[in-house]
């Protein structure tokens, strides 16, 4: 039977020391594209669950969509040509906004994915800071990757660390707190299997409302999760 198997967040930028994702055709690509190779070998598909690429960061000041992209190309093309050509969908982010309604490799960047019983997102649509003031968060990202460049790359470590100590966010309880809210919007699209990621915050598959939620987790700073349906 075909699987699904949902990446997302993977924070990809130009390869550079501050990437998240990794440098320029590092061990992240690497991994990518022996996850890619198995995915493919096992005859499955892969989903995209948003933040995609970053451009809240390094790419945040360039406004021609197709520079972002080609930036995060001549870094990683092999991992990415690889992953792409397996995708099914791409769903964007809060990273990746302004990203969505491009066409890459033939697919649309989505706002949200909906197949038949399954509901993919990327998660920000229930982060109520995310989603009340988009505007000061990108700022507050630009700053981080401005540090991350100028201090120390681990810097975004440290700030999500710090910041997820002081609100009760990301592994500090507040993901579990998304699964009702992505559960209720699946049911009101007519799904009763959803994933979501933002948090990069793996979970696994749990009943919420007569859903089973679970959250992707992330591909940055070495981490490789995803989520298997």
């Amino acid at each position: 039977m075909k699987k699904r198997r949902i990446i997302g967040d993977l924070h990809a930028e130009d390869g550079e020391g501050y990437d998240d994702f990794g440098p320029a055709h590092g061990p992240a690509d690497r991994a990518l594209i022996e996850f890619v190779g198995k995915t493919k070998a096992a005859g499955d598909k892969i989903i995209i669950a948003g933040d995609w690429i970053e451009a809240q960061q390094a790419l945040r000041h360039e406004r021609r969509r197709q520079a972002i992209i080609d930036a995060v190309m001549r870094a990683h093309g092999d991992a990415m040509d690889a992953v792409l050509a397996e995708t099914e969908a791409i769903v964007g982010g809060n990273h990746d906004a302004r990203l969505i309604g491009m066409t890459v490799y033939g697919l649309e960047i989505l706002p949200y994915f909906k197949d038949g019983d399954l509901w993919v997102e990327h998660g920000q649509y229930h982060d109520k800071f995310v989603s009340r003031c988009p505007h000061f968060c990108a700022r507050v990202a630009d700053a981080v990757g401005w540090c991350e460049r100028l201090i120390n790359s681990n810097f975004d470590v440290w700030a999500w660390n710090a910041w997820a100590w002081a609100t009760g966010t990301g592994r500090h309880g507040e993901s579990a707190g998304y699964l009702d809210s992505v559960a209720i919007r699946a049911l009101r699209h007519g799904c009763h299997t959803a994933v979501f990621g933002h948090t990069h915050d793996w979970m696994p598959p749990t009943m919420r409302q007569g859903v089973e939620v679970q959250n992707a987790g992330c591909w940055t700073n070495g981490r490789t999760d995803y989520a298997e349906l």
